[in-house]
This record gives C-alpha cells, sequence and structure tokens, in this order.
C-alpha cells in the first residue's frame, strides 16, 4: 500500500486549488485581451503572466492528479484500480462530456439570441454548429488542438493518462524517478505539451508509490527554486518576442522551478496559521475552471471591461487584465453558489461531486 497522503499535503493540495484555477482564468484572460503584446509595459505584463507565471497552474494540477490517483495502489491490487476507474469515469469522464456539449449548445444559443436584435446576423444552424466544430471531434480537437470548451484539454489528456495508470504505476515503481527524468528530455527536447502533462503525472505518481513526501523534497530546493524562479521571469520577459526557441527552454525549466516555489510558498503560507483552506473556494475550483470559456471571460466580462470600463493608458490598460479576469472568476462563483443553493443536483453532476 502507499504511504497515506499527509494532513499538510492534502491541505497544501486543497488550498492551491482555486488560486491555480484563477491563474488559468488569468492566462486565458492575457491571450485575448485585445492587440498583441504591445512593446509597453502591459504588453510585457501581459508575457509574464500568460506565457510565463501562469503557466505553472496546469502542471500543479498534474502533479496532484497523479500523486492522488495512486494513493492505495503501491503494491498493485487490480480491484483497487478498477474502483478508481470507476469513480474517474463520474468525476472526469462524466463532466467532461458534458461541459463540451453545454459549450457547444450555449455558442450555439448566444449566436441565435444575438440574431434576434440584430437583423444583420445570420445565425447558424446546429447542423452547422457541430460541422464548424468538427462533429464528434467538439469532445478532442475542435479549435486550436482543444476541445470545444477549450480549457478542458487538460481534463482530455488526464483521462488517457488514467487509462494508461497501469503503465504509469509500471514507470514510476519500476524506474522512479529516473523514468520522470527521462520523461522530462523528452518534452524538452520535442515540446510536446502531452509529454509535459504526462511528465508531471508521472512525477506525482513517483512521489506517492516512493513514499515520498513532496513537500519535504520541495522544501530542500526552496531558495534555489525561488532565484530561478525569479531570474526566470526576467528572462521571459526578455526573450519571448526576440527568441521564441531560448524562451521556451527557459520557460521549461521556470514552470518546474515554478511549481516547487508555489506549493513552497503554500506551505509556507498554511504553516503560519494567518490562511486557512476555504471549502466554498476550493470545491468551486473546477467549475471555475470549466465554465469561465463559456461565454463568461470572452463576452460578459470583455464587454465589461471595455465598454463600460475603458482603460486606455499603460496602467489602464495593466488594471484591465486583472479587472477581466476578476470579473469571470465572480460571475463563475456567483453561478456556482446559485446553482449550489437552487440545483446542487445538475451541478454534481457537472462537477463529479466536487462540492
Amino acid at each position: 500500500m502507499s504511504v497515506n497522503i499527509t494532513s499538510r499535503q492534502s491541505q497544501v493540495i486543497d488550498w492551491l486549488r482555486f488560486p491555480l484555477a484563477a491563474a488559468v482564468v488569468l492566462l486565458h484572460a492575457g491571450e485575448s485581451t485585445t492587440g498583441s503584446y504591445d512593446m509597453d509595459f502591459s504588453g510585457t505584463l501581459r508575457i509574464v503572466l500568460s506565457q510565463g507565471i501562469c503557466r505553472i497552474a496546469v502542471p500543479c494540477f498534474f502533479l496532484f492528479s497523479g500523486f492522488l490517483f495512486f494513493t492505495k495502489l503501491r503494491d498493485w491490487d487490480t480491484q483497487v484500480w478498477l474502483d478508481k476507474i470507476r469513480k474517474r469515469g463520474r468525476t472526469l469522464l462524466v463532466p467532461y462530456l458534458l461541459w463540451n456539449i453545454l459549450a457547444l449548445l450555449v455558442g450555439f444559443g448566444y449566436g441565435w439570441l444575438r440574431s434576434r436584435f440584430n437583423p444583420g446576423i445570420v445565425p447558424a444552424t446546429l447542423v452547422e454548429t457541430l460541422r464548424d466544430n468538427g462533429w464528434l471531434n467538439i469532445f478532442w480537437a475542435s479549435t486550436y488542438g482543444c476541445p470545444v470548451d477549450y480549457p478542458l484539454w487538460f481534463i482530455r489528456d488526464l483521462i488517457l493518462f488514467v487509462a494508461a495508470s497501469p503503465l504509469v504505476w509500471l514507470l514510476a515503481r519500476k524506474c522512479r524517478f529516473w523514468g520522470a527524468a527521462v520523461l522530462f528530455v523528452a518534452f524538452g527536447l520535442t515540446g510536446s505539451r502531452d509529454l509535459e502533462g504526462l511528465f508531471y503525472f508521472v512525477l506525482g505518481a513517483c512521489f506517492q508509490l516512493s513514499s515520498v513526501d513532496f513537500l519535504q523534497v520541495f522544501a530542500r530546493a526552496k531558495w534555489p527554486a525561488y532565484l530561478l524562479s525569479l531570474a526566470g521571469i526576467v528572462l521571459i520577459a526578455c526573450t519571448y518576442r526576440e527568441n521564441p526557441l531560448a524562451y521556451r527552454y527557459i520557460k521549461y525549466l521556470f514552470v518546474l522551478c515554478g511549481t516547487i516555489s508555489v506549493v513552497n510558498l503554500a506551505a509556507g503560507l498554511l504553516d503560519t496559521g494567518r490562511v486557512h483552506t476555504n471549502a466554498f473556494l476550493s470545491s468551486s475550483s473546477f467549475f471555475v475552471y470549466a465554465s469561465h470559456a463559456i461565454l463568461i471571460l470572452h463576452d460578459f466580462a470583455h464587454y465589461i471591461t471595455l465598454h463600460l470600463l475603458p482603460f486606455t493608458s499603460t496602467a489602464g490598460k495593466c488594471l484591465a487584465l486583472f479587472v477581466k479576469a476578476g470579473l469571470a472568476v465572480a460571475m463563475c462563483l456567483l453561478l456556482f453558489a446559485g446553482m449550489k443553493k437552487w440545483t446542487p443536483k445538475t451541478l454534481g453532476v457537472l462537477t463529479g461531486n466536487r462540492f
């Protein structure tokens, strides 16, 4: 059997869920902000956030997912594995399918509604919407290699890693951290996002199956990780526009050091006793992650930011980025709270009962 998850590890993971989900929203807000990455400070800030700091979030999710999945599987037990697969079907596969269907239908409905108020817009039919999104490809790679609810590429890849978990177990159990290191090198050489996710998933599995407390390991690397992360932020800002190849390799190392740093920061804050896990925010994290790209961030929050709060100066454009992301997160939380109160069963199905 594997090492039990200590209360401190569990606390750190639970506390980080919401900030990491919010970081994904901020990443997408920075990527979608009108205009290119300008040469002023606002453009540099967007690069630092959306191409740097916020890129730490999803690898952290993969790391925690690999660590949690292999609880009670240090010695292979087919029945325990099957139970986990059934549970992941409820918590990953069902929500994944429903959110993508919902994203397609909401997008279709929004287009139809706009046409009611603007006769110049000819709405697509549902068949045309499905065809334009690649029919069943809405669940795989509808746009830019992502499903139609594009943040859920993470869930798509996680489902594949879970399906391949017997092989992951074999790699992590037999090769231990050397197996993860090989994956990191392969990912660095190829730049494959799939290999990046697999590396962090396997790394989490290695900690679990080797009975190693990742908090203790990360704590030993705390100050080097902090210093390298700060250096990485500066180098990302300097290389993203002018030297994409250098940026690519700097980002790989930055994300690894940043993951260690984020975990250490969370553990340090929790150890002070001044911050605590908020059950509402922690339980809302998956909902925020899955829902923010369905009209909320790119339509409602975007419209409010651009039309009701027009920021035109450099400082204003910096502020607008945070306002847009903050509005999107607030809207998601309000919707989550409303559904939790009035439609808890529907919310339970959409979130895999993560509340």
